[in-house]
């Protein structure tokens, strides 16, 4: 699986990211457009996404707080459930984190 950040709506993979998202998360969750680009727009949001093949695997959206890695979304293609995908996933992210890492 390769790594990469995603940094705007423009961006690639975003498209199955944001459809992923629609389908993972209750819709009080979720970001309206506006938030989402309001939180690209904000230095301490990332979004990375796991991919094989241009294919998207897993994503994880965070704010980097300083003290902390924050986690607010993460989730699994559901074809990948159960594969241990999303522990391979979660086991690279904290890996790279230099700081603590918090789950909402």
């Amino acid at each position: 699986m390769t790594q990469m950040e995603i940094s705007s709506a423009q961006s690639p993979l975003y498209a199955e990211v944001a459809a992923s998202y629609a389908l993972s998360f209750p819709l009080f969750e979720q970001r309206t457009p506006q938030q989402q680009s309001d939180a690209f727009a904000d230095p301490r949001y990332h979004l990375l996404a796991w991919h094989e093949e241009r294919r998207l695997m897993a994503y994880i959206s965070y704010w980097d707080l300083g003290h902390c890695l924050y986690v607010e979304h993460f989730a699994v293609e559901q074809a990948q459930r159960g594969q241990g995908t999303g522990s391979e996933v979660l086991r690279q992210f904290c890996s790279q984190a230099k700081t603590a890492v918090v789950l909402e």
